[in-house]
């Protein structure tokens, strides 16, 4: 029950953040996914079916959000946060570094999944955008790991 306040909490200020923030954080273009970013670090804190249900949710908010298809973005996310909950499976120890770049790897997995759904107009910038979200995803899944690992606990000495 602990970790779906947890999850409940952080996809809200998230969403909040994702609002108005993005286009003020910008860095040469590249701006942040903060609820890309916080489903896919609650994926690598949770256990595969509960990651798979907060990428759902950030998805669904993603897309009421920009007032897109839900669908495309639900399906996407889901896929990246199972893929990144999954990665516990390696039975490495995960540190915040790691964190970081799995949020990287994933950011890219999700918006590849996501361009093959809706394709996007150019192509080319679509890709460029992507390297650049997830650069800025995996900086900011730093601080976020840390504090959620925290509060939540390390994924390795929980039950999968």
């Amino acid at each position: 029950m602990k970790e779906a306040g947890i999850c409940a909490a952080t996809l809200w200020l998230a969403a909040t953040f994702q609002f108005g923030l993005p286009e003020r954080m910008a860095l040469f273009g590249a701006k942040p996914d903060f609820l890309l970013t916080a489903a896919i670090v609650l994926a690598i804190l949770l256990p595969r079916g509960w990651a798979t249900a907060v990428g759902f949710l950030a998805g669904i908010w993603t897309g009421g959000l920009i007032g897109a298809n839900m669908a495309h973005y639900a399906l996407s996310r889901s896929v990246g946060a199972f893929g990144a909950s999954w990665s516990q499976r390696a039975g490495l120890e995960f540190r915040t570094p790691m964190a970081g770049l799995v949020v990287f790897v994933t950011t890219i997995g999700t918006q590849l999944i996501f361009m093959f759904m809706a394709a996007p107009r150019s192509l080319g910038a679509f890709l460029l955008d992507t390297i650049g979200t997830a650069v800025v995803n995996g900086v900011l899944a730093l601080p976020l790991f840390a504090l959620l690992r925290l509060v939540m606990g390390r994924p390795n000495r929980r039950s999968r």
